[in-house]
């Protein structure tokens, strides 16, 4: 059965608006009375079609029911800045893996600062590639995509969490033995070039704990991705 996101869903009814009915219209070629499966907000909702136009489709819901795919735990993605391409990659496997908020910081060894102008287009395009991660993947809650942070906003926002865990290639702690029951777990990952001692000790401060992602130095983006998949995996995320 085909998966769509309504716009809204009202009086026992799915509204599809825009790309998703044009995709179901005109690509697709439904029509009234066929079956699809729309994601609402941790909800599926098996649906026949009632009306189709080519911006506008509308489906009566026949059966409600939980998402499966959707996170079962609240993980935070703090992610040093890097270059566009490597940034997107980690947007869209941090949806397959569970993240419910991505949120770039800015470090002192970070190769690339972005100007605001710049920044908000990554994260418009970052915001993009995401929702179509999140179709893909069969989850129905969007990931957060935030504009990045300062270093001290990111200490701040560090230490409102449950649990905060750090990738650090000094550390000796297995990543597996840091990990405890929390709903709400922040994973952080500094830069290509680590994060300076100082930085380090920032972090821990704010009540961080490092965690150690094996015995060889990762890159920015492979060690997002390890730490999110290895969390995901081991807390059922």
């Amino acid at each position: 059965m085909r998966r769509f996101f309504a716009e809204k869903i009202e009086n026992n009814t799915a509204v599809l608006t825009g790309s998703e009915a044009e995709h179901l219209s005109r690509v697709l070629r439904l029509k009234a009375g066929d079956p699809i499966l729309v994601a609402g907000e941790g909800e599926e909702y098996v649906c026949r079609l009632v009306q189709v136009e080519k911006q506008r489709a509308e489906a009566e819901i026949l059966q409600t029911r939980p998402c499966l795919a959707d996170p079962r735990r609240r993980i935070t993605l703090y992610l040093a800045y890097m270059k566009s391409d490597k940034m997107e990659i980690v947007a869209q496997k941090a949806v397959e893996l569970g993240v419910s908020a991505l949120r770039p910081f800015i470090s002192s060894r970070c190769v690339k600062v972005p100007e605001e102008k710049a920044a908000a287009k990554a994260r418009e395009r970052m915001s993009r590639i995401a929702f179509e991660a999140l179709k893909q993947c069969g989850r129905t809650r969007a990931m957060e995509v935030g504009m990045p942070l300062s270093f001290s906003e990111f200490l701040q926002e560090i230490s409102g969490h449950a649990l905060t865990l750090f990738a650090y290639e000094q550390s000796q702690k297995p990543l597996k033995e840091a990990l405890c029951g929390a709903e709400d777990i922040a994973l952080v990952v500094g830069p290509e070039g680590g994060f300076s001692p100082e930085e380090a000790a920032e972090i821990e401060a704010a009540g961080a704990r490092q965690v150690s992602l094996g015995r060889r130095i990762l890159r920015g983006e492979t060690a997002a991705i390890a730490l999110a998949a290895i969390v995901a995996y081991e807390t059922e995320c």
